[in-house]
């Protein structure tokens, strides 16, 4: 009972659930919202249902029987709310919509900073060393300047090297920069 008096309290909750759930995988994640619509229809679904889903072995299929009601949001809303951080999730608007035509793209993204919904200029990914030379992260920074000048928007994993340099670049620029990140983005 805890489960249904927690996913109404706050719309979120359910999605941070499912989202903590990484031994489930991406693909399987993708599938279960594509064919269910929603977390709360996921977690309520009968092992049949379930089962028509795609990319489940009988590892994980077992495993998210057992333990999908006991599922824990991956973090506290607090922490999101106290740092301003933005969930979208799959179903989301503001989701970007080439990611979610992909089989798996992630069913919550954590966002901070201003979001542009479906923004239509063209996006260019720049990744490269750490440790590059001091040449290249001027080649960087000028080559992501100029296409920022141009309109592109420029995405990185906003690491250090390469990234950074592109992201200074288009920012001088006055462009727009998107850093997508392999952790929290309130860890960088």
């Amino acid at each position: 009972m805890a489960d249904l008096r927690r996913s109404s309290e706050d719309p979120r909750l359910p999605w941070l659930r499912l989202a903590s759930l990484s031994w489930l995988g991406a693909t399987i994640k993708t599938g279960l919202i594509k064919t269910l619509g929603s977390p709360e229809a996921v977690f309520s679904a009968s092992p049949e249902t379930l089962a028509q889903i795609a990319g489940w072995d009988h590892r994980r299929f077992d495993r998210f029987c057992k333990e999908r009601h006991q599922a824990e949001p991956i973090c506290p809303l607090e922490a999101l709310d106290k740092k301003g951080i933005q969930l979208l999730t799959f179903n989301d608007p503001g989701y970007p919509p080439l990611l979610r035509q992909t089989h798996d793209g992630p069913i919550a993204l954590f966002a901070l900073g201003k979001l542009i919904p479906e923004d239509s200029r063209p996006h260019l990914a720049v990744v490269g060393a750490r440790n590059a030379s001091q040449q290249g992260y001027d080649i960087a920074r000028e080559f992501s300047f100029e296409l920022a000048k141009a309109g592109f928007v420029i995405v990185s994993g906003l690491a250090l090297g390469i990234d950074t340099y592109a992201h200074r670049g288009a920012m001088e620029a006055n462009g727009r920069t998107i850093g997508v990140l392999g952790g929290g983005v309130d860890i960088i």
